[in-house]
């Protein structure tokens, strides 16, 4: 174990002295930043083996789903919620 430096030590010493803190605050900090992970880690092991929630198992109320009309799905990639234009008919092509 190093002595403490005395009020006259050198400017040597006491720059070896706080380089040697430092470190050891910094490796201390590094361990428990590690040690947070593993605990995290061992967390999300655990429920994950323990399965899904029985929230997510349930169904949802038969009055939420039949009253619930969804629009077909686009795939243009447009993003406009607007209906396609409507194809020319016979009529429009006579009407032009």
């Amino acid at each position: 174990m190093h002595d403490l430096p005395r009020e006259g030590g050198s400017r040597r010493q006491l720059t070896i002295l706080r380089k040697h803190q430092e470190s050891n605050t910094m490796l201390s900090i590094a361990m428990a930043g590690i040690a947070a992970l593993f605990i995290v880690a061992i967390v999300a092991a655990y429920n994950y083996a323990s399965g899904p929630s029985t929230a997510l198992d349930s169904n949802p109320p038969a009055s939420a789903s039949s009253t619930v009309s969804r629009a077909p799905t686009e795939t243009t990639g447009s993003g406009s919620n607007a209906p396609p234009p409507k194809a020319l008919t016979d009529k429009t092509m006579k009407q032009q």
